[in-house]
Order: C-alpha cells, then sequence, then structure tokens
C-alpha cells in the first residue's frame, strides 16, 4: 500500500505557507476551517486517482472539493446539516441566472420591510445608527461612494423604541475575535422602528 512507503520526512523541509482562501471557499467564515493545502497534501501523497476519501467531520466542504478536483472518490457526513447545504453548494452551484432570480425575489419580498427600519424623516435611509448609550445620537447616510454623517430628527428618534415584549432566556456571551469584529465587553440591544 502506498501508506506504508510513504515518508513524511521527505517534504516537511519543504514548508509551504498556505494561500488562504480564495473564491467560493473565502466566501464563509466556517468555524474550524483549516488551510486546504494541508488536506490536499495528504490526499495526493496517500492516495491514488479513484481511490474513496472518508471525510467524517465534512465542516465547510473543502476536502470534498479537493478530492474531486483531484480524481478521487468522496464519502462525507457531519452532524451539523449547514456542512451538508455548503458542501452541496460547493459541488453543484447554481447557475447564474437561479442565483440572480433568487435574490431579486428576496430583495424584493424583504424590501419595504428593511426600508422601514432605515428610512429617516428627510426620505433618505440611514446606512448606521450610532448610539450613546442608549441614545441615538447621530446618523450616517451613503449617496454613491459618499458618507454623511447627520443628527437624528426628533421624528426618527420617536420612530426608534425599545419593546416589552421579548427577554431571552440567556444571555449571549461575547468574546474576542477580530475576524468578526466582536470584543468580549460588547452587549447588545433589542429596538423595532414604528411606522411615523
Amino acid at each position: 500500500m502506498k501508506q506504508e512507503t510513504f515518508k513524511f520526512s521527505e517534504f516537511l523541509d519543504k514548508p509551504q505557507p498556505p494561500k488562504g482562501y480564495q473564491g467560493l471557499s473565502g466566501f464563509h467564515k466556517y468555524w474550524g476551517k483549516k488551510p486546504i493545502e494541508a488536506w490536499e497534501f495528504l490526499i495526493t501523497h496517500l492516495t491514488d486517482k479513484n481511490d474513496v476519501v472518508l471525510e467524517p467531520f465534512l465542516g465547510s466542504g473543502l476536502v470534498a472539493i479537493k478530492c474531486i478536483a483531484l480524481n478521487r472518490k468522496f464519502i462525507g457526513f457531519d452532524i451539523n446539516p449547514l456542512s451538508i447545504e455548503l458542501t452541496k453548494l460547493y459541488l453543484i452551484p447554481p447557475k447564474q441566472n437561479e442565483l440572480k432570480k433568487a435574490i431579486s425575489e428576496i430583495y424584493l419580498s424583504l424590501k419595504d420591510e428593511i426600508s422601514v427600519l432605515y428610512g429617516l424623516s428627510n426620505g433618505k435611509n440611514a446606512s448606521h445608527y450610532l448610539w450613546n448609550q442608549e441614545e441615538l445620537s447621530k446618523v450616517w447616510i451613503k449617496e454613491g461612494r459618499k458618507k454623511f454623517e447627520i443628527f437624528p430628527t426628533e421624528r426618527d428618534i420617536k420612530n426608534i423604541v425599545y419593546p416589552k415584549f421579548y427577554e431571552p432566556k440567556q444571555q449571549p456571551k461575547f468574546f474576542d475575535n477580530s475576524r468578526i469584529n466582536t470584543k468580549n465587553r460588547l452587549n447588545y440591544q433589542i429596538c423595532s422602528v414604528q411606522e411615523p
């Protein structure tokens, strides 16, 4: 068998830094995603074409893609249903016209509800709300590539309220993670918008 004659030492003196995630593999931040070069190295050197590679922790599906690209058969599973869906997306991506149609349908179905959340009394939409404790202090408006910072009107401030009907059963725990811009000192606030 190939595994019996394989010598890792022949390759360890030539380390290659990972190139990073590109293309489809770079569009999400699946936890535990490892550099694909390590898996490609193992698949290439420990298997032959048409061999079967078993991946019991499918994760983001990158090993499945690499196996197909290297002419290996692949079996993968994961306890997380999202893993299965991500892998299907990688292996059988939707056609461009199907994707465009789906995005358009989502946009049209949510456009009015979302616009209410960002609509200001001046008829423009906010891109960001800036808060000072529980008080809305400034609003950003984007026009093209330019950003304008304005003060909210009394009407804008009145349209944003804190509902009393929702109390979470468990407080979320935040942690420091620069990739998703969180800090352990963060807290959350729930707010809703009332129609003017």
